[in-house]
């Protein structure tokens, strides 16, 4: 990770968050301010390496980052990728992700369970990303949380257009969507990297 911040500084690459991404697209930040080279860094789900280890990388790089965090914060370890047969990394307590750094942390929503939203039914789907949202507004105090990180990357036109009502302003999956953003703002392709 230290390596791939380096490699951004050094190629004239411009972190920014979603919310700042918002700013310019209401016309509250001029376009003139807009990066040649912008990046959004997003981390899903909240493991505790995220706060010991990336934290003190993008500060010392200078970086920012998304972070999508689930709302329900008795989840302490990653029991959906239990199938791996690895010993299922640790999450974030609430305090833990209180003290995320909010000058390198814009914190995002990954549902309220981790919930594999294409198989349960819309309106439960709905309410896990509403709820999430309010959950994550409340407990952190820092604004609203303008984007939703699809749990497992999977999501369809009807998840977005849910997303879209729940209020979120973008959401991002992992192997489909827009590759640029005004194609499809609330499906939003990434680039995976897993260790």
């Amino acid at each position: 990770f230290a390596r791939h911040l380096e490699f951004f500084r050094r190629a004239g690459f411009t972190t920014l968050t979603f919310k700042d991404l918002k700013r310019f697209m209401k016309g509250e930040r001029a376009y003139a301010e807009f990066p040649k080279k912008p990046l959004i860094l997003t981390f899903d789900d909240g493991y505790r390496d995220n706060l010991h280890n990336a934290e003190p990388l993008l500060k010392a790089h200078g970086q920012r980052a998304v972070i999508f965090l689930l709302a329900d914060h008795g989840i302490t370890e990653n029991n959906w990728d239990a199938d791996t047969g690895e010993v299922p990394p640790e999450l974030m307590t609430l305090d833990q992700k209180r003290r995320l750094d909010p000058a390198e942390w814009e914190i995002g929503s990954h549902g309220f369970n981790h919930l594999h939203l294409p198989q349960i039914p819309e309106i439960e789907a709905l309410n896990e990303m509403q709820k999430s949202k309010h959950r994550l507004e409340r407990d952190f105090g820092r604004g609203e949380v303008c984007a939703f990180a699809y749990p497992f990357g999977s999501t369809s036109e009807r998840l977005a257009e849910l997303a879209r009502q729940a209020g979120y302003d973008f959401a991002v999956n992992t192997d489909q969507g827009g590759l640029h953003l005004a194609d499809q703002p609330l499906s939003i392709f990434r680039v995976n990297i897993f260790p």
